[in-house]
């Protein structure tokens, strides 16, 4: 008799962990994998500015100059892919990573650049109004120059890559949903993204998909606006960025000063004077080395992709929040913010993948520039 309550017991309890199991399982399964459109009914239309949207100068294409950070960095450039700025310093660049077609992993080593004698003449695509080469693309309302640098050497090796960006109207700077929906679970690959939207340069965002709280604000739009103890960066319709702290803004504050963009990654890495923050509003895993996407910022109409590979002992071990926000500091950039970085950090350029990730996934976001 009672080896007969003690089975009924034990069958009893085996059955409550089954039931317990099923219910987590599906949990998960609608919370972490199946795709969830998210709410857009209460989505806010952010006003633009009563006067059309602030028009920016390109840099003039018979001046280029070389706009180089003063840490010790090796160069990708060519007399048509360089960009306006001072130099502070110049170095040649023997060696670069391999550029993939996909997101499949790249070879385990970049290919060595050829000497400047057997360099071969850049190819050019040339149409009436757009100037693209294999490191720069230039139209009417766009000037993009790409350029891979490298610093340190033997196990300490870094390799990042850095697209400096002008456009005419800040529109030109834009958000991406996967699949086109705003939502959870949904996600792609950079470079279909990047396909999708005919982005001419592109980076992995803030990942907006993987997170319950936070600001939602994409290309005007206000999809949601939740407490965070996160930096958010917010770009402007009048081509101002600027990263702000908890406390320091609020929904109102954000519709009110005409917010084109919100990410919610962070952290922000430099303080109001451009110089390199040493303490982080993130955590202590967060500002460890790392692959790492991130966005700066100099002037209205001026702004700059890094793109940071890592995790690949001999070509690139990434970056510490710290040697991040001091390249920004060296670059000369106003504001700075740190994205999504480890194997989501991908960078696309000319519709191929630009950076040499280790590894890598798919992403509920990029930002990316285009035609408007």
């Amino acid at each position: 008799m009672k080896k007969n309550i003690l089975l009924h017991k034990i069958l009893a309890v085996f059955c409550d962990l089954i039931i317990a199991g099923v219910l987590l399982c599906t949990f998960a399964l609608f919370h972490h994998v199946i795709p969830q459109k998210g709410n857009t009914e209460n989505a806010i239309s952010i006003p633009k500015p009563t006067a059309s949207i602030p028009a920016f100068s390109l840099p003039d294409i018979n001046t280029p100059q070389v706009h180089t950070p003063t840490i010790s960095a090796t160069i990708t450039s060519s007399a048509t892919d360089t960009i306006s700025a001072t130099p502070k310093a110049t170095a040649t660049f023997p060696y670069t990573a391999e550029k993939t077609s996909d997101l499949t992993t790249p070879s385990a080593t970049p290919t060595a650049r050829q000497t400047d004698a057997e360099t071969p003449e850049p190819t050019v695509v040339q149409t009436p109004s757009v100037i693209q080469t294999e490191n720069s693309y230039r139209s009417n309302n766009v000037v993009v120059n790409m350029r891979t640098e490298q610093t340190g050497s033997g196990k300490s090796i870094v390799t990042y890559h850095i697209a400096d960006i002008y456009v005419t109207n800040v529109e030109c700077l834009r958000s991406a949903f996967a699949e086109q929906t705003y939502g959870e679970n949904y996600a792609q690959s950079v470079l279909n993204q990047d396909k999708e939207n005919n982005a001419i340069v592109a980076i992995s965002g803030d990942s907006y998909g993987l997170s319950d709280t936070g600001v939602v604000l994409r290309n005007g739009i206000l999809y949601k606006f939740d407490n965070t103890g996160s930096d958010i960066c917010v770009l402007y319709y009048d081509g101002r960025m600027e990263t702000l702290s908890p406390g320091e803004y609020t929904k109102e504050s954000l519709v009110a000063g005409g917010a084109y963009q919100v990410w919610n990654f962070g952290p922000g890495l430099l303080d109001e004077s451009g110089r390199a923050k040493t303490i982080f509003n993130a955590d202590k895993y967060i500002t460890k080395s790392h692959p790492r996407a991130s966005i700066g910022y100099y002037a209205p109409g001026h702004y700059v992709f890094v793109l940071v590979d890592g995790r690949q002992t001999g070509y690139s071990t990434g970056m510490t929040l710290s040697e991040l926000a001091k390249l920004y500091e060296d670059l000369g950039c106003s504001a700075a913010y740190n994205l999504d970085g480890g194997i989501s950090a991908v960078m696309t350029f000319n519709d191929s993948v630009y950076s040499h990730p280790a590894n890598t996934r798919n992403v509920s976001d990029i930002i990316y520039i285009g035609e408007i």
